[in-house]
């Protein structure tokens, strides 16, 4: 099927029919495919829903990695959109809501991707945790970023409000009256400064943990797909014995029958 030249928008139809196909395929809706064999089955997947999709005449006509970067990109919107959604709704500000409400569809894929169960706490609160389910890689580096930045101009905030309460003190003790009896030295205090380079060096931390427990995961996927291609191969040596073992029976049943031919003649 040749692609028009002119893009078309993604019709109600087709992206229902993308969930319906990812509801099938949970671990490719998530992003899980992530080993050699799973990027095979990914293929294989998107392709299968591409031409489902551009069958349909009313809506889009993409190949299947534009399919692939145009889901991602939804599904990155979509969680964002969510999100502030329910920071909306569990807050205690008024005013009319600032983003819209999911649609139907919408919110069956949220559903899927499990987004609600790691922005909502158990107590109905709003998480600022890392999310458990892996979600765009961009999406999760745009938040540590974030978060790193807002830190550090706390950070430097509270250093700025003791350097100025600081030299207040200075001032007040220079105008004393000339002959008023020294005082003691007063001991200085001292300032605890956050230390700003453990944030770095914990997220780097993290990030190294996140990416061991990944490759994990892959190895124990590949080891997995491998046990099955074996038992694949183990059941076409067991048909091929079983093809063989009916042939020889049914020739063992051939003689049989010409020997009682010839006996009874």
């Amino acid at each position: 099927m040749q692609m028009t030249s002119q893009r078309k928008k993604v019709s109600i139809r087709q992206l229902e029919l993308l969930i319906e196909f990812l509801e099938k395929h949970t671990d490719l809706a998530r992003g899980r495919l992530k080993s050699k064999e799973g990027h095979a089955v990914s293929n294989r997947l998107w392709a299968e829903c591409a031409e489902n999709l551009n069958a349909e005449i009313d809506g889009d006509e993409r190949s299947p990695k534009q399919w692939t970067k145009w889901y991602t990109d939804y599904k990155c919107r979509l969680i964002n959109r969510f999100r502030k959604l329910k920071t909306y709704q569990t807050g205690t500000g008024g005013g009319p809501a600032t983003v819209d409400q999911l649609s139907p569809l919408e919110d069956r894929l949220v559903s899927l991707l499990e987004a609600r169960r790691e922005a909502v706490g158990l107590d109905g609160t709003p998480q600022s945790v890392v999310q458990i389910n892996p979600v765009p890689l961009e999406c999760k580096r745009s938040l540590e970023l974030s978060q790193v930045t807002t830190d550090q101009l706390h950070d430097d905030h509270h250093i700025l409000n003791m350097v100025i309460c600081e030299e207040q003190v200075n001032n007040e003790g220079s105008q004393e009256e000339p002959n008023q009896a020294p005082s003691l030295p007063r001991s200085r205090r001292k300032r605890t400064r956050h230390n700003r380079d453990t944030i770095p060096t914990e997220l780097e931390s993290s990030r190294n943990s996140l990416e061991k427990i990944e490759e994990s995961r892959i190895e124990v996927e590949r080891m997995v797909a491998s046990a099955y291609n074996k038992m694949a191969d183990a059941v076409k040596l067991m048909a091929k014995a079983t093809a063989k073992s009916a042939e020889a029976n049914s020739r063992i049943a051939d003689s049989i029958e010409k020997l009682t031919t010839r006996i009874y003649l």
